[in-house]
This record gives structure tokens, sequence and C-alpha cells, in this order.
């Protein structure tokens, strides 16, 4: 298989027009194609290989060798098909493995949950009973599909879910004995049923369990627990069938049916015995009550679809906006840079941590070449003429003076004590004024100078290029490097959490816990039938990932895309996701503001209310109780 110039490549007998990304992975991305004889469209699964060492390239063929394997036994309406495939591949120039695929142009549901919110019953029974066909089709050809997600449900161009994504999907025997079981801890943990999250033995039944989770969003617009294990007060309560307290606290902000809590309990089982089938499931009222019928379910689809596609490009539409003003930002501080720190930047070149990180008199003390110059530095500087005069009268000679200069640039003797130690600083209070001049930068005082110095070389490295389907809900036009924007997001997650920089992907990320106020419901100890609303704080684990790649590609005064993905394990982190973005964006305090441009109302939320510890749940006094009795 070959790529040509044009972006044509060969699977098998046929040859496929590359178009237009539609998602990425980590070393896997997904390409709209077009066969050139037939016109047909296809998604292509474009997996690399090129950069992996030889164990895992044979892990990759392994578990494509698994999903193609379970694709190619099934042919269900509500299943992406399998159209061809080619593991020994070359695509612009990288070995790789190819699958052609059914195409489902009409997006995830993820997408339609994002930006329409639930669903009404009748829709949602309509979407899960699709759902639940497709999960028959496989669990009756002994698949499970170990993945399943909103992201993994996608649609095609008549709106007919289609279950996709089949690389965690496993081939099982029926019957009884150790051969039922699966042992690998797989998917996704917001998805992920009891047993495979405590390393049990699991069958087919923890795909009811993730379609359970899939059902409650689509109903209530964001899911039932954290994670399924007894520390999370959710699942807690369906632990121990006290459905009473775990409907009370979902119904505040969401309805559900009678029939809607009785298929979700035996969905959400904790034990697999108490679990529903497939085809148990079909037997359950809910799922046989009424729903709409094909033309109305693809009426009410379209309809979202429209405001999916509108709210994405309002997205793009404000990104570009943005871009403007934020040039505009970008420029008015490179306009105050000495010239001899300015770089390129109006020709296409980001602007780098080293440049922001200076003043005159870094500039002024780079350049001394005798005492002369270094006094003049110190008599341009503010309430800087009494402190020239005294070194003046040093009698030192032009290479001490030089000497100094170097002393002084040393990101490691930025400091008052050391500075005073020198024996060429007159006194104390002469080394306090150093130092604080020092460390004025263009963007404030900065104290962490060894920071600098180490995310700086950062911007040395080459940025990937963005693709225009890789739009995500928070997403940038900047002009910095990737040195700046770690440094940038290092200096936030400081006594917050940690970051981590992935060089070879381009991606920073941040690693935090932020505490989740909630009121809940409690029983009485003496009166069961009496619950009291109680407020309580639990423990948010936030994943966030922060990527820059470069669209000059695209158009040279786009610059750099910056985006921010939740990848949190956590299910209820959507919230503080929102928080911290806005906080990391809009925050003087982390520079980056300084660089954009979007403002944010902090009136809305106040993010420093959050604290950072790590208790999972920890009682407050209320400020009042609201007691109920059933």
């Amino acid at each position: 298989m070959q790529a040509e110039k044009n972006q044509t490549v060969s699977v098998g007998n046929r040859q496929y027009i590359l178009g237009s990304t539609l998602g990425v992975g980590g070393f896997s991305e997904v390409k709209k194609g077009v066969d050139k004889v037939t016109r047909k469209r296809v998604a292509l699964k474009i997996m690399y290989t090129e950069d992996q060492d030889a164990a895992d390239r044979k892990s990759q063929l392994m578990q494509v060798q698994k999903e193609i394997k379970a694709m190619k036994q099934l042919n269900h309406p509500n299943i992406i098909r399998l159209l061809g495939y080619d593991l020994k591949c070359s695509v612009n120039g990288k070995r790789a493995i190819v699958m052609v695929q059914q195409l489902a142009p009409k997006g995830e549901l993820f997408d339609y949950l994002m930006y329409t919110k639930k669903f009404k019953e009748p829709e949602a029974i309509s979407l899960f009973r699709q759902l639940i066909a497709g999960l028959t089709a496989m669990h009756d050809a002994n698949i499970a599909h170990r993945d399943l997600k909103p992201e993994n449900l996608l649609f095609d161009n008549q709106f007919n879910l289609k279950l996709a994504d089949f690389g965690f999907s496993y081939v099982y025997r029926k019957g009884e004995g150790p051969k039922t079981a699966m042992r690998t801890e797989l998917g996704t943990k917001g998805y992920m049923s009891p047993e495979i999250l405590t390393n049990k033995k699991y069958t087919e039944k923890a795909d009811i369990f993730a379609a359970g989770v899939i059902l409650f969003i689509m109903l209530a617009g964001f899911p039932p627990f954290q994670n399924a294990t007894s520390s999370d007060w959710w699942f807690d309560k369906l632990q121990k069938k006290k459905y009473k307290l775990f409907w009370m606290a979902h119904e505040r902000t969401a309805k559900f049916s009678d029939n809607a809590k009785d298929i979700l309990q035996k969905m959400l089982a904790d034990k697999e015995a108490e679990r529903l089938d497939v085809h148990q499931v079909t037997q359950q009222p809910f799922y046989n009550s009424k729903h709409l019928d094909k033309a109305e379910l693809q009426a009410e689809l379209k309809s979202r679809k429209q405001r999916v596609d509108k709210e994405k490009q309002e997205e793009k539409n404000a990104a570009h906006n943005r871009d403007s003003t934020s040039r505009d930002t970008l420029l008015e501080v490179f306009n105050a840079l000495p010239a001899e720190a300015r770089g390129d930047l109006p020709n296409g070149k980001p602007l780098l941590l080293k440049n922001i990180m200076v003043n005159t008199f870094h500039q002024d003390l780079a350049k001394v070449g005798k005492k002369a110059d270094f006094v003049r530095a110190i008599a341009d500087l503010d309430e800087g003429l009494e402190m020239a005069k005294e070194f003046g009268k040093m009698e030192r000679d032009d290479e001490d003076f030089v000497t100094l200069s170097k002393f002084l640039l040393d990101v490691n003797n930025l400091n008052e004590q050391t500075i005073a130690e020198n024996d060429m600083v007159p006194d104390a209070m002469m080394a306090k004024f150093l130092q604080n001049e020092l460390k004025n930068t263009m963007v404030g005082k900065v104290d962490d100078w060894a920071k600098v110095k180490q995310f700086a070389e950062l911007d040395s490295l080459p940025l990937p290029n963005w693709d225009l389907e890789e739009q995500k809900n928070h997403c940038y036009h900047v002009k910095f490097g990737f040195g700046l924007l770690a440094y940038c997001l290092a200096k936030f997650a400081d006594q917050k959490g940690k970051t981590y920089v992935d060089t070879q992907n381009r991606h920073i990320d941040i690693v935090m816990k932020v505490k989740k106020p909630m009121i809940l419901p409690q029983e009485d100890p003496n009166n069961a039938e009496k619950v009291a609303w109680k407020k309580c704080c639990f423990t948010v684990k936030l994943k966030i990932r922060a990527s820059l790649r470069s669209a000059m590609h695209l158009n040279p005064d786009w610059g750099y895309i910056l985006t921010f993905q939740n990848i949190s394990e956590d299910a209820m982190s959507m919230h503080e996701f929102d928080l911290t973005i806005k906080e990391i964006t809009t925050n003087n305090a982390w520079f980056l503001s300084l660089l954009m441009d979007e403002r944010w109302d902090p009136s809305k939320a106040n993010y420093n209310d959050y604290n950072y510890d790590d208790e999972d749940v920890q009682e407050q006094a209320p400020e009042e109780e609201v007691t109920e009795s059933q």
C-alpha cells in the first residue's frame, strides 16, 4: 500500500482518496476515504507502527487481529461493518495497519449529549433499543465489546445507531467453567463494571453494565456515579440496594420513570448473577414502552445534528474571531520587547518563553564589556542613579564588572542572600534592589527562574500539524511555543497538583484533586423512613490534557492551536474541568491569559472555593437541614 502525492492509498485491489481526519488516538487516526472507482465513502482506520518497538508492534498486531476476527463475524444494521484490511501498509511513508470500515458520517452519540443534552424518554428508548439490538448480535456470536461508551456509538447517514471500535472486543466461549470469563482490565473506567474494577473474572454482562451507564446518561444528561466501586457514594447505594437514596440524590436535577428506574437497577446490579442479559433486557417494561418510530427518531436526530453542527461552527468562528484579538494582544506584548528578544514573531515564529522572561536590564547586562557599561545599566533603572554612583566609585577593573554581570544573569544566583555574598555588591539593600530588578519581566515578577530555564528548552521542539477535524470544546488560536505553555501550566499546577510533559506528542497533562461540594440524602439511623439532606464534599480526580499544534500549513494567520481535553477517569468531572480551564485562561497569575483574549465572568463561579486534598468524603455542617418523610 503506497501513499501518492495526491494522498491516494491502496488497500488490496482498491484505491482510496484520503479525506479529512475523523478522530485521532495515540498511534492511530481515522480518516474519511473515497473509493476511486465506486466513489463510495468509507472510514479508514490507520494504526501507525513506525515509532513503536518490536514488542509494541506485536501487541498492536494481536489486538488488531482480534478486532478483525470479531468484525468479520458480525453483519448487523446496528454494527459498523468491516469492508477490508491490510496488516502491512505504508501511509505517508510510515508503516501502518489499515482497516476499511463502513462510514458513519452523522457523528457520535457523545456529541449529541454534549451539545443537545439529555433525551426525552421515548427518544432514549428508541436509541437504547438499537444499542441492545447490536449488542444482542454480538453476544449471540459470543463476542463481548468491552469498551461501550457514547464515543463508540455512531450514526450512519440515515441516523441508524452503530456500535463501533472493536479494539477491545473478545471472542469467548459460552458454558460453565473458567473459559467463559475474562480477566483483562479494558475500557473506560466510568463505564466499567465493578467486577472489572476489582480485577475479578467477568463475562459479557460487563457490556450490560456499560449499556446501563449509557442509558442513564441519555435520560439524565450526566453519569450515575463516578466509578463502580464501594467508595463511591452513589454506587455504594446501588450495592446496598438503598435505591431510595440513590434516586433521591439524582432526582434533584433529573426525573426518571418507574420503568426506567427498574431497568437501570437491574442493568447496574453489583453482582453479575443479578444483572440482566441482553435477552432479558428486551423483556423489560421500559424496553417495550412508548418510543419513536424510525421516521420520528430520524427527524429528531436530524434536528439535533443541526444544533450540534451549529454549535461546533460557532466554536470555530469564536476561535477564529479570538485569533484576531489574540494577535493584537500578542503584538502589544511583542512590541514591548527589546529588539534583541523579538525573534521572527511577525514572520510566523512563535513567541518563546525566553523572549518574555526578559527586560531591558537583562539585555544591558548581557552587553557589558567594561565598567562604564555596567554603571550605565544600573543608572537606567528606576531609582538606580544613587546605586550607579556607588558602583562607579569602585576601583575594580572592567573584567570584574563583566564577571559580575554574568553572575547576575545566572538563574542559580537569583536570590538576595547569594547576591549579597558577592564581594562586588556593597550592601544588603543593593542586593535586594538587584534581585527585584532581575526578577521583573514583561509579565510581572518571576520567582522560579530554575523552572523557566528548564521549560525554555522545550521551545526548540517542532510542533505537529493540526487537523481541522480535531476541534475540541476548548480550542484557542495562540502564537506562543511549547515551552511557554508548559511553564504557564506548571505555574498553575504548583500547590494544586502536578504536570507531566509528553515531549513526543507535545501533550502536557495536569493532574489534580478538586473537592466537589454536594448535597446528598442520608437516612436517619433511628428511623429509616426519614431522610436528611446533608452537605458533603467529594474529591474529583481531575486530569486535563493540553496539546499544542501548528496550523501554519492551513493558514499562516492561524498560528498555533491550543486545545484542552478532559481525560479524567472520574465520570463526574465536567464542571470542574470547565471551571479549571476558565481559571487557567483568564487569571493573569498564570501568565497564559496575557496572551489570550477570551474573558470570563468570575462572579458565575468561584474557583478558589475548592480545596485540594486526598480525602474522599468530608462531611460539613449544613447551613440548614431538610427532612423528608416517605
